[in-house]
């Protein structure tokens, strides 16, 4: 007769899970990851909020740029409009030195320019 063996013994395997000293409880993993994305959320509001003071800095910074670039502007329009009294005022001096040198007046008159004869228009 030929003997059965009998099926090997299968070991207990014990699961030793790792105890942490410093843990004091556990949470479920649903539980974990709502907590995270509030945090990720937070995280999020804090540098919206960041952001909307800097872009705010920045705008102030830009319109104070703008009125500098307005004022300055108008220094530059200024001294433009001085530039063409001026031109106006050395054109009149010239202009009644020539008539008083031609001892005629110029008005209603053209000067060539390859021949510089003064001419009346008629």
């Amino acid at each position: 007769m030929t003997e059965k063996k009998k099926p090997a013994r299968k070991k207990k395997e014990e699961v030793v899970e790792f105890q942490d000293p410093t843990s004091i409880g556990k949470m479920e993993p649903s539980k974990y990851w709502e907590w995270r994305c509030t945090i990720e959320e937070l995280k999020t509001a804090k540098l919206n909020e960041k952001l909307a003071v800097y872009k705010k800095d920045l705008l102030t910074k830009e319109l104070i740029i703008k009125q500098l670039e307005l004022k300055n502007h108008a220094q530059i329009e200024s001294k433009i409009y001085q530039e063409k009294i001026a031109a106006q005022k050395e054109y009149e001096r010239f202009k009644l030195s020539l008539e008083e040198d031609l001892g005629f007046d110029l008005k209603d008159c053209v000067i060539d320019d390859i021949t510089f004869e003064v001419k009346k228009l008629d």
